[in-house]
């Protein structure tokens, strides 16, 4: 999705990533996704909100399969309770007749209704199955071997038209 800025329809942009990071294995709970968590407030023009998020998922610890359920949720008591924003839910990852390891990279992008005043955003997810299990933030370097883990970006901008 690419928004081109003119007159003033992007405001109100805000990107984050944290480099103290780590990753996290994902089972059949629903949990917050590590380092996605973000406060944010429309510009008082808005009318949609976009937020983005760019991440990875991998195989550990089921070889076969990685199959994430994720939503975007939002809080207005300071994260005390979560809603799912209805229409956000997604279904990606794969599943192989074989071991295969895979790794992915993904960009969420959810568009959702302005609001006035402050919000917690969040991706929130869970494995399809228990054969489904998959983590965030994996990192594989090209060299070979593992990082520490693939830091999520995150964006947020406030459309105005």
């Amino acid at each position: 999705m690419s928004y081109l800025n003119d007159s003033r329809r992007l405001q109100a942009h805000t990107t984050r990533a944290d480099t103290t990071f780590a990753k996290q294995a994902v089972g059949t709970s629903l949990v917050a996704l590590s380092d996605t968590e973000i406060t944010y407030t429309p510009s008082v023009y808005a009318k949609k909100v976009l937020f983005e998020v760019d991440g990875t998922i991998a195989w550990s610890p089921d070889g076969a399969s990685s199959l994430m359920c994720v939503r975007l949720q939002y809080s207005t008591d300071g994260g005390t309770s979560w809603t799912t924003y209805t229409g956000t839910e997604l279904f990606n990852g794969n599943k192989s007749a074989s071991v295969d390891y895979n790794w992915h990279g993904y960009k969420w992008s959810c568009q959702v209704d302005a609001w006035t005043g402050s919000r917690m955003l969040r991706l929130a997810a869970r494995a399809h199955t228990s054969n489904d299990e998959f983590t965030w933030g994996r990192q594989y370097r090209i060299s070979g071997g593992e990082g520490t883990g693939s830091t999520p970006i995150i964006t947020v901008t406030s459309l105005t038209a």
